[in-house]
């Protein structure tokens, strides 16, 4: 993907808006939410911040398939931040998983805008 200046005339943005807001894809309603998160600052800002809540993904996975060490205190930050939005450690790593994905789609945008 190639970055324009006027996020408006994205293809790829406007397709992942699409595509969430259906609330139909196959990773579920947060995964969705997670994608619109990221498509939302893009679209008011011309950019977004990387969201530090992809750290459950990671955490949840390691749990979940028993691969990788966490670093101290990773599983307490993940399970706080999961808590401050009323979700399990899965409901946030599926969240998070929407907004991995959209930040890695949308990687021309991350740390543009204002």
């Amino acid at each position: 993907m190639t970055r324009t200046d006027d996020p408006s005339g994205c293809g790829l943005l406007r397709d992942l808006k699409e595509l969430a807001s259906a609330g139909r894809g196959p990773r579920g309603r947060l995964y969705d939410a997670g994608v619109l998160s990221v498509v939302g600052q893009v679209e008011a800002s011309g950019g977004f911040a990387p969201d530090p809540v992809t750290l459950v993904y990671g955490v949840h996975a390691c749990l979940e398939r028993a691969l990788g060490v966490l670093e101290a205190g990773e599983l307490a930050l993940a399970e706080r931040m999961c808590r401050a939005r009323g979700w399990t450690l899965e409901e946030g790593a599926q969240y998070a998983a929407g907004v991995r994905d959209a930040e890695a789609l949308l990687a021309d945008y991350a740390g543009a805008g204002g």
